[in-house]
């Protein structure tokens, strides 16, 4: 019995197969049927897709007719790291395994390959690579949640200090009135000085502001 292809999700997954054997070919449209599935014969047209679209997982044949299998996968390992690679092939031996892992294949199957195995290993790395993004995207999400909590703390303080610098040069100035002593130049400087604006000493002690400056 074969897996539902989307797994309850009710999303197409993008799946790019290559492969120069056609009759393979229409045998992944068929198992893959409610997935939107691409195929390509040649690592050349396997490489145009991969670089031209976005997909879930790339099911690669070991040896094509232009190519092989491994540098198709180096290819596309150079733009694309995360997403899922898996070997089908009737290359089954254990150095063909490793050059292909080596190479940042996901998972190496043989041919011929047992259909239930196979979903099973598709829609189970899919399903991983997308718990990964979501798992990125949250860590990713929390750190600018940070960096804005930080950000806002930084301002909240600034904020604070320039109160406190106002409140000090006003209150040089409430006693400079309160003695009856002559607005000076300097009592200006003092709370310009503390941040104060001119439009703002002009708003507070606007009296005073020409004998200020």
């Amino acid at each position: 019995m074969l897996l539902p292809s989307r797994l309850g999700s009710g999303e197409k997954h993008r799946i790019l197969f290559v492969d120069d054997d056609r009759d393979t070919c229409e045998l992944m449209t068929v198992l893959f049927c409610d997935d939107d599935v691409r195929t390509a014969a040649t690592a050349a047209a396997g490489l145009q897709l991969a670089k031209t679209n976005p997909f879930d997982l790339y099911l690669l044949d070991h040896w094509l007719a232009d190519g092989s299998g491994v540098e198709l996968c180096r290819n596309i390992r150079a733009f694309d790291h995360n997403t899922p690679i898996v070997f089908l092939s009737g290359s089954v031996y254990d150095s063909d395994y490793q050059e292909a892992m080596s190479a940042g294949a996901t998972a190496y199957l043989g041919k011929p390959a047992e259909l239930l195995r196979l979903q099973q290993t598709v829609f189970s790395l899919i399903r991983q690579a997308e718990i990964n993004s979501l798992t990125a995207l949250t860590a990713e999400i929390s750190a600018i949640r940070e960096s804005i909590s930080d950000r806002l703390a930084d301002l909240e303080l600034q904020s604070r200090e320039a109160g406190v610098r106002t409140n000090f040069a006003r209150e040089k100035l409430i006693n400079a009135l309160a003695g009856k002593q002559e607005l000076s130049d300097n009592a200006y400087f003092v709370f310009t000085g503390a941040g104060g604006a001119r439009a703002q000493f002009e708003r507070l002690w606007p009296a005073a502001l020409d004998e200020a400056i």
